[in-house]
């Protein structure tokens, strides 16, 4: 027993002898041995930094494919009414078959142009529909995390619920693009029977088929605004601050 305690002793003085030296030969600023073999600090910390900086750029981009999407259905809106209301104007106040002729060339041209703006907001769809896909990545992936079982698992039906309920605006969202497209043919049709109105006599003024056309097409158009109010609910407001607002704010702060 005294020698093994010998030994103990002895083996602890050399270990403490060659801490020593070490210490008189390294920088002051240089990390101990203990340090070194805990890299778990530094290590943490840049992983959470570059995944917070790597969620939040998912998220910006989201909202600016969600913006873009929105001016491009405001646009294509305007598009749309504008052909229709000028088309209507134009064979309502027809006062002869040269003037259903000029019609039906404006009609050709403008709805070419809204054929244009749907082709816009179906590529404007789809890169939402692609970024919503890394969206949730990051939700599930940051909600995996989570050490506590039972907060892990709350977390993760707040994620499910939110995209169930995007998987639902999207199919309805796919259903009005195909209604949008479905109705560009009508157009085409109605370009046609007005083409040949033109060169009759007794001509149809095809008013009423060109309404019920406007009125679908903007109805489905209306329908695809629900896409951007379930991002909304996403990645909070995309509206920007009105300038009278940042006026009071500005107003507020010189008061203060």
């Amino acid at each position: 027993m005294t020698s093994r305690l010998s030994l103990f002793v002895i083996a602890a003085a050399l270990l403490f002898t060659g801490c020593a030296s070490a210490g008189a030969v390294e920088s002051p600023s240089a990390p101990s041995e203990a340090q070194a073999d805990d890299p778990e600090p530094p290590v943490v910390m840049t992983t959470e930094a570059a995944t917070l900086d790597d969620a939040l750029a998912t998220a910006d981009a989201l909202a600016s494919d969600l913006n873009n999407y929105e001016d491009q259905r405001a646009q294509t809106t305007n598009q749309l009414e504008e052909a229709t209301s000028q088309a209507l104007n134009a064979l309502e106040n027809a006062p002869s078959t040269e003037a259903v002729r000029e019609a039906t060339r404006a009609w050709r041209e403008d709805w070419d142009a809204v054929r244009e703006e749907v082709d816009l907001l179906a590529t404007r769809y789809a890169e939402v529909a692609a970024r919503t896909v890394g969206y949730f990545h990051h939700l599930d992936a940051q909600t995996a995390n989570i050490s506590n079982a039972d907060l892990r698992a709350e977390e993760q039906e707040r994620n499910d619920e939110i995209h169930e309920s995007w998987r639902s605006t999207a199919s309805e969202a796919t259903h009005a693009l195909r209604t949008l497209r479905a109705n560009l043919k009508n157009g085409d049709d109605l370009y046609v029977t007005m083409l040949n109105a033109s060169l009759r006599s007794g001509f149809d003024t095809h008013v009423e088929r060109l309404r019920a056309l406007g009125e679908e097409t903007h109805a489905a158009l209306e329908s695809l605004e629900s896409i951007t109010s379930e991002g909304e609910a996403l990645v909070g407001s995309l509206d920007e601050p009105s300038s009278d607002s940042s006026a009071s704010d500005d107003a507020a702060s010189s008061n203060e």
